[in-house]
């Protein structure tokens, strides 16, 4: 068994290395220290089985000692020598998870018995080491396994807890969520380093991280008191944390009542962080606040939504970068369910997409409209729903420069240019070819073999659209914009957008306007 000394009287640390060497000559002593702090960095680079500390020493006692090997997760077996009029100090140090406290003067019957308890202890704990898997005896992977609900308790593995953590695993426990989203590769690190400095004298915690939510979780045990330990990390821990790293995280608390319902407590609690959408940046989402909140009930923009219609039919692409700033401006207007918010965003997104679909093919083709759609349900932040608002919003501007971006000739450019010049008075390939001083048969193969499909129906295509625009951004009567079409007869257009579209104009107009 290895030993620490850490006494400041010279003369009780030399007694008692003595003393040491004739209770058992194998017991080795790695080190001596006068005070707590050379004690500590003395433990932290000797790894003892076991310290032998006073409790009242210069710079740092034996209790501040203890306290800090335990927030550092060192598990070291300590006895404490205490006078009688110390005995409060000695009843501390027990709760800290000391082995054994010693009276002073010290007997050699009390040292000698407290070493031989001590040393059937670690003789106990190396043998569960051997016999159960690793997760039974590192804290860490204890709690993750509870987080993940895959941990199987046992009498053996409470009474382990006790006696090496000094967590009882049906005691009531603060859980603390960070939500790093995309941030999470570059920020884990600092953030880690920030949190293992919070001021541990009203509890103890341990950090686990989950990669696969982005999420890192503080379980919080041994705490003196639930609401002042709340309080302080609403408002100290996220203020250095928004101060010294980043403004974008999101913040959740929850109690678990044990470590059975650690599982439970935590999935309630990730369910209710999209409540970051509606209490803004720097809240803390309390779980028991937001089960009861009162939420305003959502009525949706439709007003917005034929906003966002006519400005895509019209390529006003401004005006559509506004329009979804100010949906976005809408839903953070009050505070509402974020279930409603999200539908509210998947809907508009449906209306944005189905309107681009119909003037611009190409758009829907592009996207990943089931990805686009499933990101804005698990979204926490709005920064994830603008993502995906503002990808939508790039294919809208790539839609529109699209046509100019294909290789395609000079001579099949011009005949595009002059089809959109006179859709509306009827031209035709012929009159096309004649204006570019080529044949009708050679326009008509090289326009098919760039542009991927037949002139006429380039050409009837090109009307369609405009026709479409007129049915969605205008009052106009359907023989008017028949007339502005280039289209004689609107029963004429109205069966040849029918074959197009599968709708007659009107029909189309009430569906998508």
């Amino acid at each position: 068994m290895t030993i620490a000394i850490i006494e400041d009287e010279y003369v009780i640390r030399k007694g008692i290395s003595r003393t040491l060497e004739k209770i058992n000559s194998k017991y080795e002593i790695v080190g001596q220290a006068e005070d707590g702090v050379e004690g500590l960095n003395l433990v932290k680079a000797k790894k003892p089985d076991l310290i032998i500390t006073d409790i009242k020493m210069p710079k740092m006692d034996g209790l501040e000692l203890l306290h800090a090997l335990r927030s550092d997760g060192i598990q070291v077996k300590a006895i404490v020598l205490s006078a009688y009029s110390e005995f409060e100090y000695a009843q501390k140090a027990i709760s800290l998870g000391v082995s054994e406290y010693i009276l002073k003067p010290i007997s050699i019957l009390d040292l000698s018995s407290a070493l031989e308890h001590i040393e059937n202890q670690l003789n106990e704990e190396r043998k569960v080491r051997a016999e159960h898997p690793k997760e039974l005896y590192e804290l860490d992977s204890i709690l993750s396994r509870s987080v993940l609900g895959n941990l199987n308790m046992s009498e053996d593995l409470n009474k382990f807890l006790e006696e090496q953590y000094n967590l009882v695993a049906t005691d009531d426990m603060g859980i603390f969520q960070i939500y790093l989203g995309e941030l999470f590769s570059d920020k884990i690190d600092k953030l880690k380093a920030q949190l293992k400095l919070l001021n541990k004298q009203e509890f103890n915690f341990n950090i686990l991280e989950f990669s696969q939510w982005n999420i890192v979780i503080l379980v919080i045990y041994n705490m003196k008191n639930k609401d002042m330990v709340k309080t302080y990390f609403e408002k100290s821990v996220i203020s250095v944390i928004r101060s010294n790293i980043s403004t974008k995280f999101v913040y959740g608390w929850n109690f678990s009542y044990g470590l059975l319902k650690m599982n439970e407590s935590v999935e309630a609690l990730k369910n209710k962080l999209q409540f970051n959408l509606t209490m803004g940046e720097g809240a803390l989402i309390d779980y028991g606040v937001v089960s009861n909140m009162r939420t305003k009930q959502f009525l949706y923009p439709i007003d917005i939504e034929n906003k966002i219609k006519v400005a895509i039919i019209k390529k006003d692409v401004k005006n559509v970068k506004e329009i979804f700033t100010a949906f976005e401006a809408y839903c953070r207007s009050e505070i509402y369910e974020p279930k409603d918010i999200k539908e509210a965003c998947v809907n508009f997104c449906w209306a944005v997409i189905n309107t681009s679909k119909e003037l611009n093919s190409l758009l829907y083709q592009n996207l990943d409209v089931q990805t686009l759609l499933k990101n804005i349900m698990l979204s926490i932040t709005w920064e994830e729903i603008e993502q995906v608002l503002y990808k939508l919003f790039e294919e809208i501007l790539a839609s529109n420069i699209g046509e100019e971006n294909k290789t395609v000739s000079l001579v099949v450019k011009r005949a595009q240019s002059l089809i959109h010049e006179y859709y509306n008075q009827g031209i035709n390939l012929d009159e096309i070819a004649a204006k570019l001083n080529i044949t009708a048969d050679y326009l008509g193969k090289q326009f098919k073999k760039e542009i991927g499909e037949s002139f006429n129906t380039y050409a009837r295509n090109y009307r369609i659209n405009k026709v479409k625009a007129l049915l969605l951004g205008t009052e106009l009567k359907v023989y008017q914009i028949a007339e502005l079409t280039g289209y004689s007869d609107s029963k004429y257009m109205s069966k040849v957008f029918k074959e197009t579209t599968g709708y007659l104009p009107n029909d189309y107009r009430k569906l998508y306007k």
